[in-house]
């Protein structure tokens, strides 16, 4: 099979009963030659992971793009300021960010996904630090975090603990390295 066809065979795997996705039943002249510069140009394995790129966010309901080209669009099409930038490039695996097409919805999903995540991670070490004496909480954190500790009006009645560990630092660095 030769680069031409593979192309055309992976452009036209794309098509699923419903969906966008333009497929080609035969191969015309310009879209041979489109190919063929292509690969002039760039790495079949560039052109096939472009071409999946394409297809992962048309096809995709988390994302928000719907130009369905044909093959010879794919690859020939640029945008109108810019002749020579063809958009093929945008969905080259060294240029192409997935998130960049991101329906607002799906943005909004992530967003709430990721705050659950944060609000669980959250509750877990609020309960490892109730779980733990004073002593053994302020031992967790850095000097600069002791301090400010110190400094703070919450810190009053825990001043002897966080001063002797303060002191015990300053006795003895080699011993507490802080991340």
């Amino acid at each position: 099979m030769t680069p031409t066809e593979k192309v055309i065979e992976i452009w036209n795997s794309k098509k699923q009963r419903g969906n966008a996705w333009k497929s080609h039943r035969e191969l015309t002249y310009e879209t041979r030659q489109a190919i063929q510069s292509t690969l002039r140009k760039y790495r079949l394995g560039q052109i096939t992971e472009a071409i999946d790129n394409y297809a992962k966010v048309l096809l995709g309901k988390e994302y928000k793009w719907s130009y369905a080209w044909s093959l010879y669009q794919f690859l020939t099409r640029h945008k109108p300021d810019q002749r020579q930038e063809l958009q093929l490039y945008r969905w080259l695996p060294s240029n192409f960010y997935e998130e960049d097409y991101y329906s607002e919805l799906y943005k909004k999903h992530l967003r709430s996904k990721y705050r659950q995540k944060r609000e669980e991670e959250e509750a877990e070490i609020r309960q490892e630090v109730e779980s733990l004496s004073p002593e053994e909480y302020y031992r967790t954190l850095s000097t600069e975090k002791l301090i400010k500790a110190r400094n703070s009006r919450f810190g009053k009645r825990d001043h002897p603990i966080i001063d002797r560990i303060i002191a015990e630092r300053e006795l003895s660095p080699e011993i507490f390295t802080e991340v």
